[in-house]
């Protein structure tokens, strides 16, 4: 069940036109420039926001999808791929799910990006379910692009949740899990996603503060 905090943070024009304000992710961009695009063509935009990177998927090429757990960040997505590529029903390849149970068939993707979503959960429990949701979807030696906050750095107004272990509450009254990287990881590799190359550790401010983000390019294995 969706808190109606998050229901309504989520779903305000306002959050929305911040996203959909957000230039797309130029590391991403980097990333699937240098792919071999006759290996790497269906893209799943995990969490898609108000679709910057997946425009830009589909700007570069990839047969792409999307998914949000919230309905106006859908809409907002489907709206502005209708009006960049008109040809296509983005409608039938842009849909509201949950992470935790996600409507694709076991290895469907070649690539996923996962932007600033997994810190998103209720409970520890929640972010392992969405892990292996994102494996199960994932084809063997398929990559996983995640960006997700950490527990490196924890914003003062940040309040601790004493009854859920490793989850805070923003000043929106948003829940929000902070876990090491190395927890992080560790929980990737039970599901045969592991680090390629190094993990990039970083502070940033966003819409609702100053964030630990860490970032990161994992491979299914066999």
């Amino acid at each position: 069940m969706i808190k109606q905090s998050e229901e309504k943070f989520w779903n305000d024009p306002k959050n929305i036109k911040w996203f959909r304000q957000e230039p797309e992710a130029i590391y991403w961009k980097e990333f699937f420039e240098s792919v071999d695009k006759s290996k790497i063509i269906k893209v799943l935009d995990l969490g898609c926001g108000a679709g910057r990177n997946t425009e830009m998927l589909a700007r570069m090429g990839f047969d792409v999808f999307a998914c949000d757990l919230h309905q106006g960040m859908v809409n907002e997505t489907i709206k502005r791929l209708s009006n960049k590529f008109p040809a296509k029903n983005w409608a039938n390849k842009v849909v509201r799910a949950t992470m935790l149970d996600l409507p694709y068939l076991a290895d469907t993707f070649d690539a996923i990006i996962s932007n600033g979503v997994y810190h998103n959960v209720s409970e520890l429990r929640q972010l392992e379910e969405a892990l292996r949701e994102t494996s199960r979807v994932l084809r063997t030696n398929g990559y996983l692009c995640f960006n997700v906050f950490s527990s490196e750095v924890i914003a003062p107004e940040l309040k601790k949740d004493k009854t859920r272990k490793f989850m805070y509450i923003t000043k929106e009254g948003l829940d929000m899990l902070l876990v090491s990287p190395n927890k992080f990881l560790s929980i990737c590799a039970k599901y045969k996603l592991e680090l390629v190359g190094k993990l990039v550790e970083y502070e940033r401010e966003v819409s609702t503060g100053k964030r630990s983000v860490m970032r990161g390019i994992l491979k299914k294995h066999s």
